[in-house]
């Protein structure tokens, strides 16, 4: 398997480490949407157009920005539908109500992931030099708040932090993106 390569380091091992962990969140958030959601409300929820940019992560870049007036009726999938569509393409279960503690915003979704590396990464969109996992996807930004939650790692530990859950969903095929965390400041 190739791998991209930052400051002339191969990050193989990483890759494949990042791939497997994926595959086992988009698992165990599926999980948990299916757990809250028989507690949850059944009604239809929509989206809200996102009004302002945000930064989701600042180390990488993460940013969900307002879609363009007519996204709601470009996009392919509903809100209910795109959590419907990512809950049973991650766990198969077919309770795909969205829990009431998590909130569904329509934006444009982008996540750089470094140099672009050519053929390489021929699965990310290139553009000006940089590759991206999504460059202004039409996107489901699935919310809900985390609670305290770690940062660091074994070796930089950082004490824990509020943090909001996100999960963004492509708004055409119901397809995760990522799921990350949007530590809270101060």
């Amino acid at each position: 398997m190739a791998a991209c390569t930052v400051d002339g380091q191969a990050h193989e091992a990483a890759h494949k480490i990042a791939i497997i962990g994926a595959i086992g969140l988009a698992a165990l958030t599926a999980a948990l949407f299916a757990v809250q959601t028989s507690s949850g409300r059944a009604e239809a929820i929509t989206a809200t157009a996102m009004s302002t940019t945000i930064t989701i992560d600042p180390h990488y870049g993460a940013t969900f920005a307002p879609p363009p007036t007519n996204a709601a009726s470009t996009a392919v999938l509903t809100a209910q539908q795109g959590s419907a569509q990512f809950t049973q393409q991650a766990s198969g279960s077919s309770d795909t109500a969205i829990p009431s503690s998590v909130t569904a915003r329509l934006g444009l979704f982008t996540l750089p992931v470094g140099p672009d590396c050519s053929a390489t990464c021929s699965n990310l969109t290139a553009q000006n030099g940089t590759a991206y996992t999504a460059l202004n996807a039409l996107a489901y930004g699935y919310s809900w708040p985390g609670g305290m939650c770690a940062r660091g790692n074994d070796i930089n530990p950082l004490p824990d932090s509020p943090c909001t859950e996100w999960i963004f969903v492509d708004a055409n095929t119901g397809h995760m993106i990522v799921w990350m965390r949007q530590y809270q400041t101060g």
